[in-house]
């Protein structure tokens, strides 16, 4: 769902690469509700990177969802895949997409808490399970003190900020290319929206059952 009277903006944007490779882009982003099931009032920048195809007959955008969760799509490009990204515009436009708390969309407040290990040794394997949940404890703590709606920050929200990006688009069908938690977010895409996709390309799957992840 699309907040009532906001809509796409582009502007130019010059993508500089990790190797200082540099290519003429567009850099988009628009809003959406935080929370779809509370019908919050809060909303959230959804941001990307196009890079224009250089085919004349493109086809449908294709959508890089990076893993994770907590990838951003965007930094992605810039590192070891940036030549695949520019060799798949010879297909279609190519959008480097930052999800929900992400890179350049709304990023979440940073947790200030650290586990903290000896690693001149073996760790072992209670103590990381002791350490990483009191750490994340702390971590639930702080978030709620500041408000942070964790709750609106899952796959199924996920999955429809994708199906907001193909609305402001306006294209009829997407192609999705999702790399490990990328293709777990592709696969819910798929259960809500099959009738949206046109193609899709997975590597590390993920299996929509196979791998939890909270928040």
């Amino acid at each position: 769902m699309l907040l009532t009277g906001q809509s796409l903006k582009v502007e130019p944007y010059e993508f500089i690469s990790r190797s200082k490779d540099t290519v003429q882009a567009e850099l988009g982003s628009f809003k959406v509700l935080e929370d779809r099931n509370n019908e919050s009032v809060d909303s959230i920048q959804l941001s990307f990177v196009r890079f224009k195809s250089t085919n004349p007959n493109p086809g449908s955008p294709i959508v890089y969802l990076s893993g994770g969760p907590g990838g951003s799509g965007i930094g992605t490009a810039k590192g070891k895949r940036f030549s695949l990204f520019m060799n798949l515009r010879e297909v279609a436009d190519v959008i480097a997409f930052d999800q929900r708390g992400t890179g350049m969309s709304t990023r979440l407040l940073e947790c200030p808490y650290t586990a903290s290990f000896e690693l001149s040794k073996a760790i072992d394997k209670q103590e990381y399970v002791d350490k990483s949940t009191e750490n994340i404890l702390k971590c639930l703590a702080f978030w709620q003190e500041n408000n942070v709606n964790l709750g609106a920050y899952n796959t199924t929200e996920n999955a429809k900020d994708i199906e907001a990006l193909r609305n402001v688009l306006n294209v009829e069908k997407i192609s999705l290319w999702g790399i490990s938690y990328g293709s777990h977010l592709a696969f819910e895409y798929i259960k809500l929206f099959e009738d949206n996709i046109d193609k899709v390309v997975f590597a590390s799957l993920e299996g929509p059952n196979e791998t939890i992840k909270l928040p």
